[in-house]
């Protein structure tokens, strides 16, 4: 490529030899049909420039290059960049999805922990009931033992105010002196009401 002198050279404005710039050629018909590079004939040029001027910095630095062709080796290159931009991409895709999953593992942990919390109270409930009902047969219990004996000591009362009223009778009517028609003694017996 022509140099030119460049504008910063300072002094005589002459064009010199390590002070110069490269001229850029002309535009072709490919570049001017496609300015933004969507013919891919003008991609492949500058693909094949930037991996020209990388092949070259390589060389300088390292003084070898793994690959022997240029475009091959940027276009590889290129590849990488993409699949880690996809790698990146989907990291954080899945990265959203692991926090949205964490956010609803511990919605449904902060409802199984109060569910938990609402079992145990109505288990703690439920033996309080148990207790008190355990009680209450328990007095149950108590009260008809003693409610059994109150019965049997009243038919016990029962029993022995009935022979006494009976005893009455008989000695009422021995000393009247009445016989019935049958010529004995009168044997209507009086019973007393029973207790309840």
């Amino acid at each position: 490529m022509p140099k030119v002198a460049s504008s910063a050279s300072g002094g005589t404005g002459s064009p010199t030899r390590g002070r110069g710039r490269r001229v850029q050629p002309r535009l072709g018909l490919q570049e001017r049909l496609a300015p933004n590079g969507e013919n891919s004939d003008v991609k492949a040029v500058a693909v094949e420039a930037r991996a020209a001027r990388r092949l070259k910095r390589e060389v300088d630095r390292d003084g070898l290059v793994e690959t022997g062709d240029a475009a091959t080796y940027w276009v590889a290159l290129q590849a990488e960049t993409a699949t880690a931009r996809q790698l990146k991409e989907a990291n954080e895709k899945l990265e959203r999805k692991i926090s949205k999953v964490k956010g609803i593992t511990a919605k449904l942990q902060l409802s199984a922990d109060q569910s938990l919390v609402k079992i145990r109270a109505y288990e703690e409930m439920l033996q309080a009931k148990e207790t008190e009902l355990a009680a209450m047969k328990n007095l149950l219990d108590i009260a008809r033992a003693r409610a059994d004996e109150l019965y049997g000591d009243k038919m016990k009362y029962w029993e022995e105010l009935s022979q006494a009223l009976r005893l009455v009778d008989i000695l009422e009517t021995a000393m009247a002196g009445g016989h019935d028609e049958y010529g004995s003694h009168s044997q209507t017996t009086r019973l007393c009401d029973p207790i309840v």
